[in-house]
Formats: C-alpha cells, sequence, structure tokens
C-alpha cells in the first residue's frame, strides 16, 4: 500500500473518530453553562449530535475530496447513533422510522453519488 493510500485511509479514520468526540463534548460544554431544569442532559446530547452528524454528512455528500467525504460521513453517522442511543427511548416511534429510512436513503443516495464520481 502506498504512503498516499495509507494517509487518506488515516484521514478517514481520525474524522470519523472525532466528531462523535466533538458533539459529545460540545453537549457537555453546553450542559455545563446552561442549567436547564426542563431539559434533560439525553435532548442535549441528542439535538448537539443531531446537528453535528447531519451536517457532517451533508459536507460529506457535497464534498469532492474522497477522503474527506468518507470520514465526514462515517463520522457524521456516529454522531447520529451517539445521539440516537441518549435519546432513544424518549423518541416517537413515527421519528425512528423516519430517521431511520432518511439514513437509508442517504446511504443509498451516497453510494450512488460516490459510484457515478469514480467512474
Amino acid at each position: 500500500m502506498d504512503s498516499m493510500k495509507l494517509r487518506n485511509i488515516s484521514y478517514t479514520i481520525a474524522l470519523s473518530v472525532l466528531l462523535p468526540l466533538l458533539s459529545f463534548y460540545g453537549a457537555r460544554t453546553i450542559i455545563s453553562y446552561v442549567t436547564l431544569s426542563k431539559i434533560d442532559e439525553g435532548s442535549i446530547y441528542f439535538v448537539v449530535a443531531a446537528v453535528v452528524g447531519i451536517a457532517s454528512i451533508l459536507f460529506g455528500i457535497f464534498s469532492s475530496i474522497d477522503y474527506l467525504a468518507a470520514g465526514a460521513i462515517l463520522g457524521g453517522t456516529f454522531c447520529l447513533i451517539f445521539g440516537y442511543s441518549y435519546h432513544w427511548a424518549n423518541i416517537p416511534d413515527v421519528l425512528k422510522f423516519l430517521s431511520i429510512l432518511l439514513a437509508i436513503g442517504i446511504i443509498i443516495g451516497t453510494g450512488y453519488r460516490f459510484s457515478r464520481r469514480s467512474k
């Protein structure tokens, strides 16, 4: 494996690990500075992870640099999984269904986009 491929894989892995950490510590920072008595911590984790995750996935979809796109999509997906895991019990079934349906659509659409770009 040449050094360029190894570097690209490293960028992808690093971005996919750092994005969920960003959302986790961003949510913890918000929780430490803001005292919201009516909103539980799980909701804050959910919202921050969802915003970071969706923004990362959108960046990955529209990025023309393959390894950054892959890292952003993976990291965004991990952020969403992290956010949903904190708040899954409180999410209505209809939102769970629509979220999973949207995720499948994004995965299929992104896969199609990447397969067309590589030709």
